[in-house]
């Protein structure tokens, strides 16, 4: 039997109710550090009990390193808190693209690539961290950039007619590379309609004014468009 100081911190927990193997008993059991003492890192308070219960079992010294958990914003990270989106039908499931698993951030569009690459770039810190979610989506969009299509739309409510005085009698598909990143001015103003002169051989990096457009023709579809924001409205939660 290991040999212990009994001023020392407590290393048995006693209940007269609750968890016990027969009903009305009284229930008696060690407490982590001293039921599993080489799978533990204690707190601060609690690394001298620690080291002591190590020494006093004759098992091997651990070295114990201290660091904050990675806290990321408006988030919540415990399973309980994340389960009451669940059981309340506030969310689809476990994978909800709101949700801060992985299951739901892979829904949401991440590559399990841009992930490990930014569990890879975290430092250990015992400062108590805050995140934003920026730097993991950048990593994201550099890896799906390349290999991402683009597609054109145009919102429904807010289209006005684009004439081409000279554009061609019969439409035709010409298939292009997928473009390289380009930075657009946005311009703000009530157009009702606009006239316009043809020029494919124009380019996107030399040309100023930017307009999104499509020809009206059969096989235009609808799309809808989801903008899942973030599941609580508190940046830090508790």
């Amino acid at each position: 039997m290991a040999r212990l100081d009994w001023s020392a911190p407590t290393v048995i927990n006693s209940k007269d109710k609750g968890k016990s193997n027969e009903k009305g008993k009284a229930s008696s059991r060690p407490t982590f550090e001293v039921d599993l003492p080489d799978a533990k890192v204690g707190e601060a308070d609690r690394n001298a009990q620690y080291r002591r219960i190590l020494e006093d079992m004759g098992l091997w010294k651990v070295q114990i390193y201290e660091f904050s958990r990675l806290n990321m914003v408006y988030t919540l990270l415990s399973k309980r808190k994340l389960g009451w989106f669940v059981e309340n039908g506030k969310v689809d499931g476990w994978d909800d693209p709101r949700f801060p698993t992985v299951q739901g951030i892979v829904r949401r569009g991440l590559k399990i690539e841009a992930l490990v690459q930014f569990i890879l770039g975290q430092r250990t810190s015992k400062n108590l961290n805050l995140m934003e979610w920026d730097k993991l989506w950048t990593i994201n969009k550099k890896i799906i950039d390349l290999v991402c299509a683009r597609h054109t739309a145009v919102l429904e409510e807010k289209r006005v007619i684009l004439t081409l005085i000279d554009g061609l009698v019969k439409p035709f598909a010409r298939i292009i590379p997928r473009h390289k990143k380009f930075q657009g001015k946005e311009n703000h103003g009530n157009v009702t309609q606009l006239t316009g002169v043809l020029h494919l051989e124009g380019s996107v990096k030399t040309t100023k004014v930017k307009l999104t457009w499509l020809p009206e023709i059969e096989d235009l579809i609808n799309l809808s468009l989801l903008d899942f924001g973030y599941l609580i409205a508190k940046k830090k939660a508790g």
